[in-house]
């Protein structure tokens, strides 16, 4: 019996390599679908007023797709696509957001497809596995029925070669959550082993030089990038932000404004060109030197999951009470942490969970108060907050920018207007530069900017869905 088990041992390894081969394979076809899926929904939730209004979706099936993302853990892609499609067809009709419904669409053929891969290698490795158990007891009955073994023996046998198989079989269930977990290790790795941004030689290191008026010049000589090699998105930039005044950063998604901001703060080096911060060469000042220098308030604001005074703190990690309780009076935190159970004892969960988008917007505000550093780097994030959320943080951020030398990547006409200069962007190279009026006056893409944007202000709803003009 154990010899019958054994010769269908090389066949289930065999076939347990297949699966784990197609198991990658599944990996590989539904990981693009299932990322490309998440972009939509995220769009999709931060979009929501924009949607309804216009009438390309219904709040029903808005709602139908949060309960299906809130319950991701247990309902995959079609169920939230049929929660989605609920009521309709696509746009004005009461449907799903367009872009989001070809996505659920795609990770649902992607989910069938991964599955067609893995299924005629788990099907085999179990009929493998079973082929084993029943040749085994075959040959026990024969010898059982021909005087040569003992009942006894035989039902002893007969049970240990049951117990022996039940694990080897589950052995298929095993292979997607390891290969998961590798996959996580391979990323984890990757991160660690990410080579850091040399710091600058003993002789070389430089300290950053204020202008007359105690500010600091951020100027960017001839500065191209790319993430990826022979793949620039940015272009031959060549620009000077003065000390001590506001510059809004203008243009269509994807022209670079976001990466220009991270390039000053060096959060990679550029490709050619060279980026000063208070006439000193990035790569010429220590990282910590640099950051003293740089206060950074992001659209997308991590919180680490400790308390509310823990995480302004990160500012500056020496203030005192007192300091980090008037940056969060300046910031407009404080009446946030008045309504708090545990005020500033209150943890706010992984990534801010437990906090509003407007209340984590105002932690980054106020570890910039704290941190009082002499350039500012902004993304306006009003256009995802609700109206008394926007009125909050556009007050702190404004004093914020006060005295500092700010780079604004800019959504609202108000602050493009107070901008004392305006930098017009597109496809990662600079377009235009000057006032607002200078700008409108000369047309091009600025102008079609601030046209669509003024429309887009002066919309009102008159009725459900419906958007006046």
């Amino acid at each position: 019996m154990g010899i019958a088990l054994l010769l269908a041992l090389p066949g289930t390894l065999l076939c347990l390599r297949w699966l784990r081969r197609a198991v990658r394979g599944e990996f590989a076809i539904s990981q693009a679908a299932a990322e490309t899926l998440g972009a939509r929904l995220l769009e999709f939730s931060r979009l929501q007023a924009v949607l309804r209004a216009t009438g390309a979706v219904s709040s029903g099936v808005s709602a139908k797709v949060a309960d299906g993302v809130g319950s991701s853990s247990s309902v995959g892609g079609s169920e939230v696509a049929d929660g989605a499609s609920t009521g309709g067809g696509v746009g004005s009709t009461g449907g799903t957001w367009a872009p989001l419904e070809a996505a659920l669409r795609e990770d649902h053929v992607a989910s069938g497809r991964a599955q067609s891969a893995k299924g005629p290698a788990g099907q085999a490795f179990h009929t493998w596995v079973e082929t084993g158990i029943v040749a085994s007891l075959t040959v026990g009955l024969y010898l059982l029925l021909g005087g040569a073994l003992d009942p006894a023996v035989f039902i002893t046998l007969a049970l240990m070669v049951i117990r022996f198989a039940e694990p080897v079989g589950m052995l298929a269930f095993y292979v997607d959550p390891l290969h998961q977990s590798d996959v996580a290790l391979e990323r984890i790795e990757s991160i660690l082993d990410a080579p850091a941004l040399p710091e600058p030689a003993q002789e070389r290191v430089a300290s950053p030089r204020p202008s007359a008026d105690g500010g600091l010049e951020v100027s960017l000589d001839h500065v191209t990038f790319g993430y990826v090699p022979g793949r620039d998105v940015i272009h031959d930039v060549t620009l000077t932000f003065p000390a001590r005044s506001v510059t809004a950063l203008v243009g269509p998604s994807g022209s670079g404004k976001s990466t220009l901001t991270r390039l000053v703060a060096r959060f990679w080096d550029v490709s050619s060109g060279t980026v000063r911060v208070g006439g000193e060469d990035v790569r010429d000042l220590r990282t910590q030197d640099l950051m003293e220098q740089v206060s950074m308030v992001f659209q997308d604001v991590y919180l680490f999951d400790t308390t509310i005074e823990e995480n302004v703190r990160i500012g500056r990690a020496d203030a005192t009470d007192e300091e980090v309780r008037a940056a969060a009076e300046r910031a407009g935190l404080s009446e946030v942490v008045e309504r708090l159970p545990h005020g500033w004892a209150t943890q706010v969960g992984e990534g801010g969970s437990s906090l509003s988008g407007g209340e984590r917007q105002r932690v980054a505000i106020a570890r910039a108060f704290l941190k009082d550093a002499p350039v500012l780097l902004l993304d306006e994030v009003t256009s995802a907050l609700d109206g008394v959320s926007e009125a909050g943080v556009t007050r702190a951020m404004e004093e914020l920018s006060q005295g500092r030398t700010v780079l604004v990547i800019a959504h609202r006409l108000s602050t493009i207007r107070r901008a004392d200069r305006i930098v017009v962007l597109v496809d990662g190279a600079v377009e235009a530069v000057g006032t607002h009026d200078e700008l409108y006056e000369a047309g091009g893409t600025y102008r079609s900017f601030w046209d669509d944007q003024s429309a887009v202000d002066r919309w009102r709803l008159v009725g459900s869905g419906t958007p006046e003009a």
